[in-house]
């Protein structure tokens, strides 16, 4: 029975680190996908994208927002606290929806982002609440995106 027990415990202790290397992961992903949309920001701006700069700034001052949290995570460095993956996915759904919700069909490839964050939990539950969180905030930011964002349905009627 010992040797079961040894087991479990290496087990659990994996498990723990692998869930600490994936929250860095997601963290190294939050720093990379914020040079992303300070890049498209400053390719708008100077007029490379063809798309409302007004909407573009508003999802790029949303999202430094909403790094802060992350970024203050990755100061502190307490990885391993259970409820820190569930919020990092939550701010990435938080994110796409942002950004979903101002530049609408320009910003497609953005619907999967945090479930490709999710699957390296390795845990169904994870992955089913960042689905979850993921489809109620994609369904709530393309309603919007119709009424405020680049497909402004307002002048429609």
């Amino acid at each position: 029975m010992k040797q079961v027990d040894d087991f479990k415990t290496q087990y659990e202790q994996e498990l723990l680190y692998q869930e600490i290397a994936a929250n860095k992961n997601t963290l190294k992903g939050f720093i990379w996908f914020l040079l992303a949309v300070a890049l498209v920001w400053v390719l708008t701006m100077i007029g490379f994208f063809e798309v409302d700069k007004t909407l573009t700034s508003i999802a790029f001052l949303a999202n430094i927002i909403l790094f802060f949290p992350p970024f203050f995570i990755l100061l502190r460095g307490k990885l391993s606290m259970p409820w820190i993956k569930y919020f990092l996915l939550f701010l990435l759904c938080m994110v796409s929806a942002v950004i979903i919700s101002t530049l609408s069909y320009h910003a497609v490839l953005l619907y999967v982002f945090p479930l490709l964050y999710a699957v390296q939990y390795r845990k169904k539950v994870v992955i089913w609440y960042a689905y979850a969180v993921n489809l109620i905030t994609i369904t709530l930011s393309s309603i919007f995106s119709f009424y405020y964002g680049i497909c402004d349905l307002k002048n429609q009627r």
